[in-house]
């Protein structure tokens, strides 16, 4: 493994089962100066897939950063940050929770679990924006991210 380039397009993987979410998220991005390849996946064992490889996302790329709900169908994103960091082979990879509450106890368990960050969910369209500007200014433009 190797520190990346940081060379555009950035991957974000976004688990997101709220449609109205995952819409402000594409919107968001698309508004981001960086070139971006978003993929977004409904539920926690579809990140598991996707990072796996497995059937649909057989020709998945790797993700530069992963922004994860903390509520999910399936597995939820407490457990998936605890199976990333698990493995050596994705541990390096930035996550992102999201939740729509500040709840103590899930701050609390995403950074046991090695979460880079907890943030709560824009309730607006215009937070999404500044949410996702903010991840392009720290993530894609001050960072160094690592590459497989």
């Amino acid at each position: 493994m190797q520190p990346k380039a940081n060379k555009e397009p950035f991957v974000i993987l976004i688990a997101e089962d709220e449609k109205t979410d995952a819409f402000f998220v594409q919107e968001a991005v698309n508004r981001m100066s960086c070139k971006t390849d978003l993929r977004i996946v409904r539920d926690g064992q579809a990140v598991m897939d996707f990072l796996a490889r497995l059937d649909e996302y057989a020709k998945a790329p790797r993700p530069d950063i992963i922004l994860l709900d903390i509520n999910m169908p399936r597995k939820n994103g407490h457990e998936v940050l605890a199976e990333i960091k698990a493995n050596a082979d994705l541990r390096t990879i930035p996550v992102i929770m999201l939740s729509g509450s500040n709840a103590e106890r899930d701050i609390l368990k995403s950074y046991e679990n090695h979460a880079n960050a907890f943030v709560t969910k824009a309730n607006d369209f215009s937070g999404m924006v500044r949410l996702m500007a903010a991840i392009e200014g720290f993530w894609f433009r001050s960072s160094a991210l690592m590459q497989q």
